[in-house]
């Protein structure tokens, strides 16, 4: 019966790229754990979409694909309350305070398990026999055995190596629902015919003065060395830029382009699901530090394009 099946629940957070990873790794979860559901909460996402109305992506991307899961629309609080037991909850509570008072627990939340100090490799091994994959937020793929109907997800599981022999399913899985935007026809042919290069640029958010330090990584030295050292690579190699500024990609590309390069920019009005389908459609990447670009981040992880 549905009531007696183990609930897989998945407190998402991020944008495209983010939320990918984190259903992929439920499914995975899921194909694992016979008799098992996937329940997905985006409260945390609408708040930070709240926060930032002029930034795109702060909401349920995986609508727009073919992702089989239960939509929870409660409050995040009692999503948790409801299927969490007590035990959990309050372990759950722990953490969270941990992390927000012991600078310790903070500085590592973002380090690979492997990287973690002993005693914090010890903590996370706890949480996991409790079910909470919530800690570290990079979660190394553990033998764990929860003992509560529950697993709580909540972290983020970008490392390809999770889903080996799951590559065919996830193409299926996040190919859009939409058909291909007649606008984008010449541009998706010349994608598939040609030996296309995705170069992906962040900008918007990434040049404040509060992310440009922590996330501005890929300035424009970063793309013009990766476009040269395929071009020493590839034969007849055609770019196409995508960004979530395309007056700065146009004249990005003119000037950095030779008359002897190919390249062409993505039209105005893609929505995000448009979007991946042309990024994952291309054969090589040179992709920005952001899953905000994370589905191309994500075919070219699962597929081993080169980057």
């Amino acid at each position: 019966m549905r009531s007696e099946m183990k609930k897989i629940i998945v407190d998402m957070d991020g944008r495209l790229g983010n939320q990918m990873f984190q259903y992929a790794y439920a499914l995975k979860l899921k194909k694992e754990i016979p008799e098992s559901e996937i329940i997905i909460n985006f409260y945390r996402i609408s708040l930070y979409g709240d926060l930032a109305p002029n930034e795109q992506g702060w909401m349920n991307n995986l609508q727009y694909f073919h992702a089989d899961y239960q939509l929870d629309q409660q409050k995040l609080s009692n999503f948790l309350i409801q299927y969490l037991s007590k035990r959990q909850y309050f372990w759950l509570r722990v953490t969270n305070r941990l992390l927000h008072h012991l600078s310790s627990f903070k500085r590592h939340s973002y380090f690979p398990f492997d990287k973690l100090p002993n005693f914090l490799k010890y903590y996370s091994r706890f949480l996991y026999r409790k079910g909470l994959l919530i800690y570290p937020s990079k979660i190394k793929d553990l033998n764990y055995e929860p003992q509560n109907e529950t697993i709580l997800l909540h972290s983020y599981f970008e490392d390809a190596s999770f889903f080996e022999g799951m590559q065919a399913e996830l193409q299926a899985t996040f190919s859009p629902r939409e058909g291909l935007l007649e606008q984008n026809k010449e541009f998706y042919r010349k994608i598939q015919e040609s030996q296309s290069i995705c170069i992906t640029i962040r900008r918007g958010d990434y040049l404040s003065t509060e992310n440009r330090q922590s996330f501005f990584q890929c300035d424009e030295s970063y793309f013009i060395k990766g476009i040269e050292i395929l071009k020493s690579k590839i034969v007849n190699p055609v770019f196409f830029f995508f960004c979530d500024d395309l007056e700065y990609a146009k004249q990005f590309a003119e000037d950095m382009m030779t008359e002897e390069d190919n390249f062409m920019v993505e039209k105005e009005g893609n929505p995000v699901w448009e979007k991946l389908r042309l990024m994952s459609a291309c054969k090589h990447y040179i992709i920005a530090n952001s899953l905000f670009h994370g589905g191309a981040n994500f075919y070219q992880l699962i597929h081993k394009k080169s980057l």
